[in-house]
């Protein structure tokens, strides 16, 4: 965050695809709708923190345009 000092005043919830392994692999997602909404959210964040004419935001924009499909065919995982 050196780099971006003022990214946590600007960004109120920050999250990193680090954080979502993180809570994917300890088994914290209760659904799929929460997951997904993490990915939305690093995208979201990504263009709140950036200007539209940046390539971070137009990545954004591209990114979540080609997951969406994805995170929309996801599965609920069923408890065993």
């Amino acid at each position: 965050m050196s780099k971006v000092p003022d990214y946590t005043t600007v960004v109120k919830n920050p999250i990193d695809l680090k954080v979502v392994r993180k809570k994917y692999e300890s088994r914290l997602y209760t659904s799929k709708e929460e997951f997904k909404s993490d990915i939305l959210l690093i995208f979201s964040n990504a263009k709140l923190y950036n200007s539209k004419d940046t390539i971070y935001y137009k990545y954004a924009e591209q990114l979540e345009r080609e997951i969406m499909p994805s995170l929309n065919r996801l599965k609920e995982v069923e408890e065993k």
